[in-house]
């Protein structure tokens, strides 16, 4: 219990100059090839959207490195094979789907393309497990990095694809980077470090009144949570489903679960 103690002190006294920040599920940033793999289950390219017009690439050289994204890896989308094929672009099926919360209402992705003078519109397509369609809407894409925002319905509880569409012309390429979930419509100005939650890990959290509310999507997963002083206030087992923990004071606590530790405000 002292090392955990000490532990948890030091990131509480950290963070203790700072608010804590929304929840943020970070999707997919292309920085690791071997990462974006484990995450991404498939990109439709062998079955129907299958086309050797189409590149796909989720380890491309960021083109642009003086704007709001700075960083290194991205992923493009290049190819053009006839004037109605709106639907083809990078189809992201993930392995794990991304359990929704109330906090959870805004996806942003960076974009920018090539060519903006024809075909500048660029669509984002969400679905759930069943292959249902959650949203759809289209935005004009810039000749620089631009965070878009797109907004999710109110009655979604997951999202398991993300096809963004690309209705390209020749010569005509679009790239993709630094997808988030979170709770806030402000475009992003440039890329932070305030992330909290992983898209493939086993579960999520969120505070609710005095509560806190875990989301599993993990069998078997075992659960910690410790208070501002390191005090184990709960243990338990979550089976893919979600679970409520009831605390008496408002503050900062610790919600851990395998290797991964999160920080909770109860307001």
């Amino acid at each position: 219990m002292k090392t955990i103690t000490t532990s948890v002190l030091a990131i509480l006294f950290a963070i203790s100059s700072t608010s804590v920040t929304a929840q943020t599920v970070t999707v997919l940033d292309f920085e690791d090839e071997d990462e974006t793999f484990d995450i991404i289950d498939h990109l439709h390219t062998d079955d129907w959207q299958t086309n050797t017009a189409y590149t796909r690439n989720t380890f491309a050289i960021n083109p642009n490195k003086t704007g709001v994204n700075s960083s290194n890896r991205c992923a493009s989308f290049s190819g053009y094979n006839s004037g109605n094929e709106w639907w083809y672009g990078l189809d992201i099926v993930l392995k794990n789907s991304i359990p929704l919360t109330p906090q959870l209402k805004y996806v942003h992705a960076m974009m920018m393309t090539n060519n903006t003078d024809t075909d500048i519109n660029r669509g984002l397509l969400l679905l759930n497990s069943d292959g249902g369609s959650i949203v759809e809407k289209w935005v004009a894409i810039s000749g620089e990095w631009a965070d878009y925002v797109f907004p999710i319905p109110d009655g979604a509880v997951e999202i398991r694809e993300l096809r963004f569409m690309f209705n390209h012309q020749m010569n005509v390429i679009t790239y993709l980077d630094e997808i988030i979930i979170n709770n806030d419509p402000t475009p992003r100005i440039g890329l932070t470090s305030t992330t909290n939650v992983l898209v493939n890990k086993d579960f999520i959290t969120y505070a609710e009144d005095r509560t806190i509310q875990i989301v599993s999507s993990a069998k078997n997963l075992n659960i910690e949570v410790y208070s501002v002083l390191g005090k184990l206030i709960y243990t338990g087992q979550a089976s893919g489903d979600k679970i409520q923990i009831p605390v008496n004071e408002k503050g900062l606590y610790l919600v851990k679960g395998n290797q991964f530790t999160e920080k909770i405000l109860v307001r």
